[in-house]
């Protein structure tokens, strides 16, 4: 196993990751979860609720993604698991707006959030994928009170295609828009752009787009316009199909909803028993290749390969004297 870690900085346009779960846990339940960045507490059921979804593996992936660890299986019940968005992040703070119960949410007009996750659906005829919420009331009933329901994204259940559904359970304001791409085993990158603006919002959704390359409008599966101002700060995952979803990312930017794959590791021909580092530089700038056996405590750094000074925008260097086993590899930066 050989793993990259990439530090370092550099000034550009600016683009914040909102929330991501890679679902890198063990096998067990997701409920209880803690992991990834941009939550507040760890994902949970609510009382009311006796079914589970769960973690399995291995994980999915897609060409040129940035993925790694397992997957979430939803089980197909009925059933919602439930994690709070992090809306005191000092990062965050020009993104949120007050949500229809006084709490803060994302969705404040003038900025645009980006959702994506690989989904397929293995079994069932319903609804399934990731949910947004405005609030919740985990004691009302097992779904937090659908009234705080705002957003479905995956397929529901009077179609059998990727869509988008505006939530009322019954209110005004209700929306449904569908695609041409049927929800089935196939594993679909799945990318939503929400617009907040007013009069009213608006979405495109894309299937299967090129990592780390924002794709047009013009080549989404589907376009919703005029959809009722909503604003979140909680999402679930669950429905009635057994489905799976990884790789769920929130994101002000498709570069960070949708990150490319930007490095690899391997054996170069050339010399047997190395090993090739690649990542993506800037030119002019100088690259050091570090080298770890473990990343537990404190990890002791040993230099394996650098000074690079980059010419292009990928930069390779070649460890000579890489274990035979296992390391984790840094490259890194000084401004």
């Amino acid at each position: 196993m050989f793993c990259l870690v990439l530090a370092g900085s550099q000034s550009s346009v600016r683009a914040e990751t909102i929330a991501c779960d890679d679902f890198d846990y063990a096998t067990t339940n997701l409920d209880g979860q803690s992991g990834g960045v941009g939550w507040t507490g760890a994902w949970f059921l609510s009382p009311l609720e006796t079914y589970h979804n769960t973690i399995v593996s291995p994980g999915f992936t897609n060409a040129g993604l940035v993925a790694s660890g397992n997957r979430m299986s939803e089980s197909g019940n009925d059933n919602r698991t439930f994690r709070y968005l992090d809306t005191a992040r000092s990062e965050v703070a020009d993104l949120i707006c007050t949500g229809s119960y006084g709490s803060a949410a994302f969705g404040k007009h003038g900025t645009t959030n980006w959702i994506a996750f690989l989904m397929n659906m293995t079994s069932g005829n319903a609804y399934c994928g990731v949910h947004l919420a405005d609030d919740l009331e985990p004691n009302y009933d097992k779904y937090g009170n659908k009234q705080h329901q705002r957003i479905q994204m995956g397929r529901n259940n009077t179609s059998t295609n990727y869509y988008l559904g505006r939530v009322t359970n019954g209110g005004a304001g209700s929306g449904k828009w569908d695609s041409s791409i049927p929800v089935n085993s196939t594993v679909r990158l799945v990318v939503y752009r929400f617009d907040f603006k007013d009069p009213g919002e608006e979405c495109w959704m894309w299937i299967d787009p090129i990592a780390g390359q924002e794709p047009s409008t013009t080549s989404a599966a589907l376009h919703a316009t005029n959809i009722t101002h909503f604003c979140f700060n909680v999402l679930s995952v669950g429905g009635s199909a057994v489905c799976n979803v990884d790789e769920l990312r929130i994101a002000t930017s498709y570069a960070e909803a949708v990150p490319a794959s930007a490095f690899s590791i391997t054996t170069p021909s050339s010399s047997p028993g190395a090993t090739a580092v690649r990542w993506s530089s800037v030119p002019g700038i100088t690259y050091w290749v570090t080298r770890t056996s473990s990343l537990a405590g404190l990890p002791e750094w040993t230099n394996a390969a650098g000074p690079v000074t980059a010419t292009t925008s990928t930069s390779t260097a070649i460890d000579i004297h890489a274990p035979a086993l296992s390391a984790f590899y840094r490259v890194f930066y000084l401004p």
